[in-house]
């Protein structure tokens, strides 16, 4: 099976959660393939390289499963590539409806310090969020998700998340943090999850 992570906004493929997930599948999925992305934080531009990277995956390996697993901002570009490529995907602390969090961000210079990336927070970048946020409004099939939340994730609220993915498998985990404490812990069900999706599809 190959799996995906989608790491959030100003962070990269080699953050924490993306290197535990990493050394778990190498670890315990040895017959697996990994794949961490480092995808621009533009909106736009990370949906034009997000789906050039799934399409790209699924034409050289067709017919394969793939899974996404993904936190924050990472989980609402999940939630998009799953619907358009018939995915499934495991969320942690998932972003729901970012237009809301990316207004409230100071615009100006920013610079994602995993990639080096430099770019300016600008209403342009609304406007393109709140077209992806109609479009997975409308496509949303809850099935395909297992999203995992703790309760103190001082960034998101966590309600929020667990209302939208209603339907889907959720787990709510008291304390934590919006990094998502322990998440090694949950690497297994995770996975399980994602490898069950093609499972029921058999």
């Amino acid at each position: 099976m190959h799996f995906v992570y989608l790491h959030g906004f100003l962070s990269g493929g080699q953050s924490i959660k993306g290197q535990a997930l990493g050394r778990y599948i190498r670890a315990y999925c040895p017959d697996d393939a990994f794949y961490a992305p480092d995808y621009p934080d533009v909106p736009a531009h990370a949906l034009k390289y997000l789906q050039g990277f799934f399409t790209d995956l699924q034409h050289r390996h067709p017919g394969e499963p793939i899974g996404l697993a993904a936190s924050s901002m990472g989980g609402f570009y999940a939630g998009l590539m799953a619907e358009r490529c018939d995915l499934p995907a495991a969320l942690f602390n998932p972003c729901v409806h970012p237009t809301d969090y990316f207004a409230a961000l100071a615009q100006g210079p920013q610079e994602n310090p995993y990639t080096g990336e430099k770019f300016t927070l600008n209403d342009g970048m609304l406007a393109d969020l709140q077209r992806a946020q109609d479009e997975i409004d409308r496509t949303l099939r809850p099935h395909r998700y297992a999203v995992f939340v703790q309760t103190d994730d001082e960034v998101l609220d966590y309600q929020r998340a667990v209302k939208f993915y209603q339907g889907s498998q959720v787990t709510i985990t008291p304390g934590g943090c919006h990094a998502y404490e322990n998440f090694s812990a949950d690497i297994p069900a995770a996975l399980e999850f994602l490898r069950s999706f093609y499972k029921k599809q058999a």
